[in-house]
């Protein structure tokens, strides 16, 4: 991309045409609940013109400053410089934008600020104009667009003059008169950037506002059409009716009338509404229609919105939720629940907006950036920026800890910012300024010495990291002696890793920290696998620390099982790193911010960039309700489930189970003294449970809490009279047995029925069974072949009658999972069957993920694009596979770790019992074919093993042939054993990855195993 400035880029300027605005016309809609307001645009476009809104400020967003000329000294992005959603004033609706502005009053020189937000970026088109209203407060500037067009270049357009008092609106034309080598400059195109001028003549600092910037010209046919949500908070009262709002604006030159769809399912289950309206959208106008769920239990939901318009169906993906905020902090003692945001990137409003969500939340930490070029303590206004920011995080009662990442400019050597200080006495000055200023407001706990020091945020070595900190924790000591100091927030496994850095960053710099910091993405796997090499650690070197956990997050992805396996692992992760008494975990992040960057898939948020909340956000808020001064205590639970306890300050005892080693269900067998009352992972009540010397609850995937007033007993299978496995594999094409045990406790016979029923109640196998006193039977209950339209998991149920009538009657859930099947062959005849063996073939839409939003790089057309065809077998020894990609051109530069960045095969398996989990990626390198194991039974590296990739014709085939022991199979395998695996095909067409097929998940996004398929080797 073309990184020139600007301010540079010549072009003529020329004056705006001014643009009367639009009227308001408020008019009632046959069939819609809401009289609907319905605003007309006037353009100055030709007839018949498109104009889509760009932006409109109403979704309080935050624009990254890219560049800027004659700032005045200390002032910084997002304190004192911003153009961001703003309350002052605005042309239509509740927000405008506010350009904040802070230059140097005495400098010469342009006065220059520049913008990008990628939500803005995201359409492109046969641009002919720019519309937009601005209002200058009475003071003097311009306002300037910047394009990139389809080959990535940029191009300037002239700018438009903006002056005086009020509100109006201008038009700049795209033409060869206002854009400077207009006929170089391929289409369709994008506005990459506003930049903004101040007059020399004007006061250094103050606020100008603009609003409603639009496109005119030629768009797709599904641009012409948008659907935003209307902002009414994140929750809906228990017990009300749920409401939902939202703004539908039409591009044509013509009013059109549309039929609207809403259907709102479950997170995680199913459909609660489904309901349409017909909508009438004035020429270049906009609507906004209501729908009402009705009055739905505690919850998160997933609703669509689908509107056919032009040709093409427009969706919009939403989230709403049912829930009952904390509303303040609850949480006394800790490990502290917290939360990242973004904070220093974010303007008033933003921020605003944010607290309120912090304290809706109940969180009792803050994660701030607080980067060197921010805090200057020589400079006034530097520190009044960060006084606006912290003040209103310390009334709330929010607590801090900052984040310390780069060295001041004035120290930093050649290298930059995130290499070492050049003067480490000077640089520990610096540090006592810097914890003598935060440490002047309320609730600043901690700190962490720099983020992620262990890749590429830390341009240097160990010793020179070790010989900083030293350094920064001497004069932080001193400039505030109650802030505790915490290690780097290292990612402690990464594959850019410096070798050893975290290891001895810990062990040998024990006497510059109060807190082992650490850093864990991803799922509950990686947070365990993470969490304990830093104990392991510490504990070789004799060092007593707590630990913190500053950067937990997982990517939601933009699907609705991605949400709902987010909201999943927030509990998991933090259940579990409270059990094990850590200091603080953080959340990353508040909200998704993929909207500021181009390229991001920053999905961590806990709310959408469309202000939503997701099913993390209730979840998150339930975990705090519920584990809120709570203690650890020990919990035993059989294999199969995860149970973490606690004990609360009035005795109550805690307790968040779900299944474990990536099962999608299992029983839940407790004894307790007394009634068990339990709660689903959003909130909702699920009825409770008697006291009980032998319950079993069925688990699903989602965790779920379990409260008594005395504490429970988590029972092992062979406890029970009755045991099953908690999850089957089944191949779909056959029927399936498998074996349970019953077992009669008792000094007297036991007679009764253990029979099997499907999901509808229906029984599918029984059998009586009469058995002697402390005897013990295996029973081979037979599931039938699956229904054609089985789901992917189906819950079967296991009963044990007895006559007469005991306690010993019970039921057990046993679940079922459509599995691939993996036949077996004789060895050296998988050539000969492999056309036989049942395909994963990837050759639809719905298989592939789009990487790229280039405007250069088109999107995935047809499987001669890319497609695959996968073979898989074993031969008791080995597993074999062959897959065919079909792609028209093959692109592989890279080796080993990185192979995945081009065109590239990647797998992964997890064997359950066991619980061995290996990635594997196969490319084809410089020096040849290339098996790279990152994660599996030995040290990441190259495995040994047959393999084959060669290219033909427009073909790529990959062969290989691996061991079963290194996939977690080291005693051979049995008819019937289950797998779990995914494959994934990335692409490469000589401008980096740009996108992947798949089948499954646990590979790309996500490296869980819990989004894994399921497979059975036969």
């Amino acid at each position: 991309m073309d990184r020139r400035n600007p301010a540079d880029e010549g072009g003529p300027v020329s004056k705006s045409a001014h643009v009367a605005p639009g009227r308001v016309l408020r008019c009632c809609l046959a069939g819609v609940v809401l009289a609907a307001a319905c605003r007309a645009h006037a353009s100055a476009s030709g007839p018949g013109a498109q104009r889509v809104v760009l932006a409109d400020f109403e979704d309080v967003g935050t624009w990254r400053l890219t560049g800027s000329e004659g700032l005045a000294p200390g002032a910084w992005f997002a304190g004192t410089v911003f153009l961001g959603s703003s309350r002052v004033t605005a042309a239509t609706g509740e927000f405008g934008g506010e350009i904040r502005y802070r230059f140097d009053p005495v400098a010469d020189g342009a006065r220059r600020l520049s913008f990008r937000r990628e939500k803005m970026r995201r359409l492109t088109g046969f641009i002919d104009g720019i519309e937009f209203a601005a209002d200058a407060r009475g003071g003097a500037g311009a306002v300037r667009f910047m394009l990139m067009d389809a080959a990535k270049k940029r191009f300037g357009v002239a700018a438009a003059r903006i002056e005086g008092e009020g509100w109006r609106r201008h038009r700049i034309a795209i033409n060869a008169d206002t854009v400077k080598n207009f006929t170089a400059m391929r289409f369709p195109v994008l506005v990459d950037e506003i930049v903004f001028t101040l007059d020399a003549d004007q006061p250094a600092s103050g606020a100008m506002f603009i609003d409603d910037i639009a496109a005119t010209g030629t768009f797709t046919r599904g641009d012409t059409l948008s659907i935003r949500p209307v902002y009414d908070g994140l929750a809906h009262p228990p017990g009300a009716e749920a409401k939902a709002r939202y703004r539908l604006r039409s591009g044509l030159p013509e009013p059109v009338r549309r039929v609207v769809r809403w259907t709102v399912d479950e997170a995680g289950g199913g459909r609660v509404a489904a309901l349409e309206r017909e909508v009438e959208l004035p020429a270049f106008g906009e609507t906004e229609v209501e729908f009402s769920a009705g009055r739905p239990p505690v919850g998160a939901y997933e609703a669509e919105l689908r509107v056919e318009h032009s040709g093409v169906e427009v969706t919009y993906q939403d989230t709403f939720a049912v829930f009952a905020p904390n509303g303040r902090r609850l949480n006394r003692s800790p490990m502290w629940f917290g939360v990242q945001d973004n904070t220093v990137w974010q303007a008033e409003e933003e921020n605003r907006l944010h607290l309120g969500w912090m304290r809706a939340l109940g969180i009792d930490l803050n994660r701030l950036g607080t980067t060197s070029g921010r805090f200057r303590p020589d400079q006034p206004l530097s520190l009044e920026g960060w006084r606006a920011l912290l003040t209103p995080i310390s009334e709330a009662g929010i607590d801090t800890t900052l984040l310390f990442f780069e060295t001041p400019a004035a120290l930093a050597p050649a290298a930059g910012v995130r290499a070492a200080p050049t003067d480490l006495a000077a640089f520990e000055r610096y540090a006592e300024d810097y914890g003598r200023f935060f440490s002047g407001f309320a609730g600043v706990r901690y700190v962490e010495f720099w983020n992620e020091p262990d890749i590429g945020f830390f341009r240097g070595t160990i010793d020179e990291y070790k010989g900083m900190f030293s350094a920064f924790s001497r004069g932080m000591r001193r400039g505030a002696p109650g802030v505790l100091i915490g290690t780097g927030g290292v990612t402690v496994l990464h594959p850019r890793e410096k070798k050893d850095f975290s290891a001895r960053m810990y062990q040998e710099s024990g006497d510059d920290y109060d807190l082992a910091v650490f850093h864990a993405h991803g799922s509950l796997a990686n947070y365990v696998e993470r969490q304990r090499m830093v104990e392991g650690w510490l504990s070789e070197a004799g060092l007593r620390r707590p630990i913190a956990n500053a950067e937990s997050g997982e990517r939601s992805g933009y699907t609705a099982a991605g949400r709902h396996r987010q909201a999943m692992e927030v509990v998991k992760k933090m259940a579990y790193s409270k059990a094990r008494a850590s200091e603080f975990h953080i959340w990353f992040t508040l909200q998704d911010y993929w909207d500021m960057d181009p390229e991001a898939d920053d999905s961590f948020g806990l709310v959408t960039s469309d202000n939503r909340a997701k099913p993390s956000f209730v979840a998150y808020n339930e975990l705090i309700r519920r584990l809120a001064n709570t203690a650890p205590l020990v919990a035993r639970a059989p294999d199969d489930v995860e149970v973490h306890g606690f004990r609360r300050e009035d005795g109550r005892h805690v307790y968040v189970a779900w299944p474990a080693g990536g099962r999608s269900g299992a029983a839940l067998r407790l004894r307790a003294s007394a009634p068990v009352e339990l709660v689903g992972l959003y909130g909702r009540a699920l009825g409770g449970l008697p006291a009980s010397v032998g319950r079993v609850h069925a688990l699903g995937a989602e965790p779920v809490y379990l409260e008594s007033d005395a504490a429970l007993e988590f029972l092992r299978p062979e406890e029970m009279p009755l045991t099953a496995p908690s999850e089957i594999h089944r191949d779909a094409a056959a029927a399936t047995s498998f074996e349970a045990r019953l077992r009669n406790p008792r000094d007297v016979e036991l007679r009764g029925r253990v029979s099997l029923a499907d999901p509808s109640g229906a029984v599918v196998w029984s059998r009586p069974v009469e058995l002697a006193p402390r005897a013990e039977i295996a029973l081979h209950p037979v599931l039938p072949p699956a229904p054609a339209a089985e789901a992917p998991i189906t819950r079967y149920t296991l009963g044990l009658e007895t006559d007469p009538v005991g306690e010993l009657a019970m039921e057990l859930p046993v679940l079922v999972a459509a599995s691939h099947p993996i036949d077996r062959v004789a060895p050296g005849e998988f050539d000969r069957v492999a056309p036989g063996l049942a395909p994963i073939v990837l050759r639809e839409a719905k298989d592939v993920f789009e990487l790229s939003f280039d405007p250069a790089i088109p999107a995935w057309r047809d499987p001669s694009d890319l497609s695959v065809d996968a073979r898989l077998a074993h031969d008791g020894e080995n597993l074999v596979l062959r897959v065919d990609v079909a792609d028209d051109k093959h692109v592989q530069s890279h080796t080993d770790d990185q192979l995945w960045r081009g065109d590239s095969l990647q797998l992964a398996f997890y064997e359950p019992a066991g619980r061995a989990h290996v990635l594997l990626d196969l490319g084809l390198a410089k020096d040849g074919p290339v098996l790279w194991c990152h994660k599996g039974p030995d040290a990441p590296g190259r495995w040994a093993a047959p393999v084959s990739i060669r290219r033909q014709g427009d073909t790529t085939r990959y062969e290989a042939t691996i061991p079963l022991g290194r996939l977690g199979f080291p005693d051979g395998v049995r008819a019937g054993s289950p797998i779990r695996f995914a494959l994934l095909v990335n692409e490469d067409d000589g401008q980096g990855r740009v996108r992947w097929m798949h089948w499954a998940g646990g590979l790309g996004k996500n490296q869980d195993v819990e989004n894994l398929g399921h497979g059975i080797l036969k």
